[in-house]
């Protein structure tokens, strides 16, 4: 082919081809709610050793903002509530997470990033219900849930 780049692999030239090596989320674009079985949804990934995704994986990167704040926000109960609302449900617990749903979400950009960014690396390290817990918690009052709007967010889960 003519279009053939000028790399050992012969790929061509992706234009997007460095945002592999930013720390990013990295997501499946199928992905199952049932977490009895093994299924945590939604299930966003922290990469930071330059992982390059296939085709049935999404990733997110950004120049502004550490992508560990976003990442705390979308593996909350109330990402969880936000992703059933703007992907696209298949089967009873299956959705497909494209790109063009999931970059929709609403993320607050007037935050406390360190504080949350804090929580998400504590939680990478090691994964404890206490931590989980302060996440869902700061990202509730993040987005000024009511006592009410907490309530149900939770019974969501």
């Amino acid at each position: 082919r003519a279009d053939q780049g000028d790399t050992p692999y012969n790929l061509r030239n992706c234009a997007y081809l460095e945002e592999f090596s930013k720390p990013k989320i990295v997501y499946m674009e199928i992905q199952t709610d049932n977490a009895s079985e093994g299924y945590p949804f939604p299930c966003f990934s922290f990469d930071n050793k330059k992982c390059v995704t296939l085709n049935t994986a999404y990733t997110m990167s950004s120049e502004s903002v550490d992508v560990r704040y976003i990442l705390g926000i979308l593996n909350s109960t109330l990402g969880r509530f936000l992703t059933k609302l703007y992907v696209t449900q298949l089967q009873q617990r299956q959705f497909r997470m494209l790109a063009q749903y999931v970059i929709k979400f609403p993320i607050p950009r007037e935050a406390d990033y360190g504080f949350l960014i804090s929580l998400v690396n504590r939680e990478l390290e090691s994964h404890s219900e206490k931590t989980e817990s302060d996440i869902n918690e700061y990202v509730e009052r993040l987005y000024g849930l009511t006592q009410e709007e907490s309530v149900v967010i939770r019974q969501e889960d």
